[in-house]
C-alpha cells in the first residue's frame, strides 16, 4: 500500500489544472467510478454504481450518480464533502464502463453476441462484431429490442452518409441482423498480380475487374485477353491495349463471367561470352538476338561483335555481325534452346561446336609459347553433353588456299579413361572441334557432312 503522502501527492497532481476533458457520456448502473478526494484516503478509493445509480461513500452515505456527467458527480461530492473537510479537493473519472451484451447477425464479420460499453451506439457495436461483410445489404438492417414486439428498420446507407440520428444507442439484449444481398462475382484469372474472385454489390467493367487483380504482370499479353460468359463454352477475345485507348468499349461483366489475360509465350535462350551479364534466361516467343543480348546486359568492352555465334538444338552454328545498330542480322529471330555466343575480339581463335555446353569461338592465350590441346579446347566449352557421341570427336582443319578443309576422328573415351595423351592433340588457330550428338530424326545427314557443313560456316565467314 501507498504511504499516506504519496497517495496525497499523486492525488493532488491529478486534480493540477489541464487540458480541458472530453465530453464523457453520463453514470449509469454497473459502472465504475474513481473517485479521489486529495489529503482524504478513506474517501478516495472505486466506487460500483448499485441497481438504483448510487455510490456509497464513506461518512457521507449514498449518492445518486445515474444520468449525470463525472463532472456533475465531482460538484455534487465536493458540496457533500465540504461539510467534513475544509475545500475539499475531488476529481471522479470512470475506472469502468458498465457493459452489455448485443447479439449481430447476418452479414458482420463476427456474427454471435459482443459485450459493448453501456451508451454505446450501432456503429460501436459493428466495429465489435468485426464490422459488415461486402454483401451486407446496408439499407435493410432490422433492429429487435427485448421490450418491443415489433423490429425497427434502419438504413445504414443514410448512416453512413452522415445521418447521425440513426446511430442509435443500444441497449441490453438487443438483437441486429444485416441481411445479406446476391454480389456479382467476377473471376479474374492469368496473368494478373493477384489472380481469384471479385465481388461487388454493382456490376463491373472488364478494366474495373482486372484493376481489382491487382493489375498487369509484366508479361500479360494484353492483345489476347479472354472473357467466358457464364452458361457459355467459347469465350469472347479481346485486346486490352484497344479497350486502353478506347477504340474498342469497356465491355461490362456479369455474375459468374471469367476474365483471362494469359501470359506472352516463352523460350529459354543462354547467352553467354562477352556480355555484362551471361546466364539462362526466359524470354518471349520472337525475341531477335539483339534483343536477347540487350537483356544480358549488352556488349563488354572485349566483345567481338563480328563474329557472335548463334547455335540451334542441332549444333548447328550461325556467325552474324553486329558491329552497327541496323544490321540485319541482329533482327534474326531465336528459338527455343538456341544459344547465344559473343566471342572475346581476339585475332588467334578457335571453335567448338556441337554436342558441348557452351560452343563458340575461344582466344589463344596471349603468350604465343602456351600451347592448346584437346582437352584444354573442350574444357573451355564446359564439356560434353549427354547426347555427345564421345567416342567421334572431330577436329577439322582448314585447308591451304583452294584446298579442301582436312578432318582428324580423336576417341575422347579413350583420351579420358586410358590416358592416352597421344590422342590430345594441340589446337592450331583455326580449328574446328565438332562433337557430333544425336541427330533430330528429320536430320537425314550422315555424321561427316554435318561436321563439315558446320565447319564450313565458320570457314565461309572468314574465322
Amino acid at each position: 500500500m501507498l504511504p499516506r503522502l504519496a497517495l496525497y501527492l499523486i492525488s493532488l497532481a491529478l486534480l493540477l489544472p489541464g487540458a480541458a476533458r472530453a465530453a464523457e457520456p453520463p453514470v449509469t448502473s454497473g459502472d465504475r467510478l474513481n473517485v479521489i478526494v486529495a489529503g482524504e484516503i478513506d474517501l478516495t478509493d472505486v466506487y460500483t454504481v448499485d441497481q438504483d445509480g448510487n455510490i456509497v461513500l464513506p461518512m457521507i452515505g449514498k449518492v445518486p450518480v445515474q444520468g449525470k456527467t463525472p463532472e456533475q458527480v465531482r460538484d455534487d461530492l465536493a458540496q457533500r464533502i465540504a461539510k467534513f473537510v475544509k475545500n475539499p479537493q475531488v476529481r471522479v473519472d470512470f475506472m469502468e464502463r458498465a457493459q452489455i451484451t448485443v447479439g449481430f447477425t447476418g452479414a458482420v464479420g463476427k456474427p454471435g453476441p459482443v459485450k459493448v460499453k453501456k451508451g454505446s451506439r450501432l456503429l460501436d457495436g459493428l466495429a465489435e462484431a468485426a464490422g459488415l461483410t461486402p454483401d451486407a445489404d446496408t439499407q435493410n438492417v432490422r433492429l429487435q429490442r427485448r421490450a418491443s414486439k415489433d423490429a425497427t428498420a434502419l438504413d445504414l446507407t443514410k448512416l453512413l452518409a452522415g445521418e447521425t440520428k440513426l446511430n442509435v444507442e443500444l441497449q441490453e439484449g438487443d438483437a441486429v441482423y444485416i441481411p445479406r444481398i446476391q454480389l456479382n462475382v467476377i473471376r479474374v484469372l492469368g496473368a494478373v498480380v493477384k489472380p481469384g474472385e471479385v465481388q461487388r454489390k454493382e456490376t463491373m467493367t472488364l478494366l474495373e475487374a482486372v484493376l481489382a487483380g491487382g493489375g498487369l504482370t509484366p508479361d500479360a499479353d494484353r492483345k489476347q485477353a479472354q472473357i467466358l460468359r457464364k452458361g457459355k463454352t467459347e469465350p469472347e477475345l479481346i485486346s486490352l491495349d484497344d479497350v486502353f485507348s478506347g477504340k474498342t468499349p469497356n465491355p461490362t461483366l456479369a455474375d459468374g463471367d471469367t476474365v483471362t489475360v494469359p501470359g506472352v509465350a516463352k523460350l529459354v535462350v543462354k547467352v553467354f561470352g562477352s556480355v555484362t551479364t551471361p546466364g539462362e534466361r526466359e524470354m518471349k516467343v520472337g525475341t531477335t538476338v539483339l534483343e536477347a543480348i540487350t537483356v544480358a546486359g549488352g556488349f563488354n568492352m572485349e566483345a567481338d561483335k563480328r563474329a557472335v555465334m548463334v547455335t540451334d538444338r542441332n549444333g548447328v552454328v550461325k556467325r552474324l555481325t553486329l558491329d552497327r545498330v541496323d544490321s540485319a542480322d541482329g533482327s534474326t529471330r531465336l528459338e527455343e534452346g538456341m544459344q547465344v555466343y559473343v566471342p572475346k575480339a581476339a585475332l588467334r581463335r578457335f571453335a567448338v561446336a556441337g554436342g558441348v555446353h557452351e560452343p563458340g569461338v575461344f582466344p589463344f592465350p596471349e603468350d604465343p609459347k602456351e600451347k592448346i590441346y584437346l582437352t584444354d579446347a573442350l574444357a573451355q566449352a564446359k564439356g560434353p553433353v549427354e547426347r555427345a557421341k564421345t567416342k567421334q570427336v572431330f577436329l577439322v582443319r582448314k585447308g591451304a588456299e583452294g584446298a579442301q578443309p582436312t578432318s582428324v576422328t580423336i576417341d575422347l573415351e579413350k583420351l579420358l579413361k586410358k590416358k592416352d595423351q597421344s590422342l590430345n592433340v594441340e589446337i592450331q588457330v583455326g580449328d574446328v572441334v565438332y562433337i557430333d550428338v544425336e541427330p533430330e530424326k528429320t536430320d537425314r545427314r550422315s555424321t561427316i557432312e554435318r561436321v563439315l557443313g558446320i565447319a564450313g560456316s565458320f570457314f565461309r565467314f572468314g574465322f
